[in-house]
């Protein structure tokens, strides 16, 4: 099996904080409203990038499979501050404490919501290791797809360790 595409509307242009560009769909940021969630049925076979706040909106009768990636969460606050105070955005003046807080949030919202969702399939990522060994873990994300060998070659090609920014 190959993906049909990775789904990107291209809105959000590549800058500072994603020089590669961030691969989104802005129609994510609308999954909380039932009325705007018919469009995944027709994105089947595709991957699509879905921000930790907004998975646990996927539709109930929407089999999925997530690839869901586990980072430090020192790492994902600085990594946010960074790219919320390079975008001028007010979160950026949050403490360490309240980001954290609803980092932690919306990982307990998540982990709940898989448990209990019949519909989608978890393979956990932990970042580091996508970096530290991307051919190995790009074997591991493409039998977890049911993919062929081009496309863990692709997406090994496409790790950048030079982007692992925010370290720990």
């Amino acid at each position: 099996m190959c993906l049909k595409s990775l789904r990107s509307d291209g809105v959000r242009a590549a800058d500072q904080s994603n020089p590669k560009g961030y691969y989104e769909d802005e129609r994510i940021k609308k999954l909380a409203s039932k009325d705007e969630r018919r469009w995944l049925f027709e994105a089947r076979g595709e991957a699509i990038k879905i921000v930790a706040p907004f998975v646990t909106f996927l539709p109930n009768d929407l089999p999925a499979k997530i690839v869901f990636m586990v980072r430090d969460v020192d790492e994902v606050m600085a990594s946010q501050r960074t790219m919320l105070h390079n975008d001028g955005k007010l979160g950026a003046s949050s403490s360490d404490s309240e980001l954290s807080r609803v980092y932690a949030g919306y990982l307990n919202r998540f982990n709940q919501w898989a448990e209990v969702c019949k519909s989608v399939e978890v393979l956990p990522i932990l970042y580091a290791k996508a970096i530290e060994d991307p051919q190995g873990v790009s074997e591991e994300i493409s039998r977890f797809l049911g993919l062929d060998e081009s496309a863990s070659t692709a997406m090994t090609a496409v790790v950048d360790p030079m982007l692992y920014r925010q370290r720990k």
